[in-house]
């Protein structure tokens, strides 16, 4: 059996890699700016925590979505032939 902390500590390695290869893409960052930018927004206009919660799990739905569809694109550039 595999010690849990290594396997933790693997795992997270994975997922950190993981997520530098999604901030590699513009689309990414793009939305982690307008993530930024409405968290302030929310900040300034005083939003209720509902707000707050609200977002962020949209925020991560939205991460979510994006890390899937750049697996997609790079399962797809690895076994397309070359034009």
């Amino acid at each position: 059996m595999r010690n849990p902390i290594r396997h933790l500590i693997g795992s997270t390695r994975y997922s950190l890699q993981g997520l530098g290869v999604l901030m590699r893409e513009m689309a990414a960052r793009i939305e982690v700016g307008a993530f930024a930018l409405v968290l302030l927004v929310l900040a300034l206009i005083g939003a209720s925590l509902q707000h707050w919660i609200v977002l962020s799990v949209l925020f991560l739905i939205l991460l979510g979505v994006e890390a899937l569809n750049t697996a997609i694109e790079a399962i797809v550039d690895r076994i397309s032939p070359e034009r």
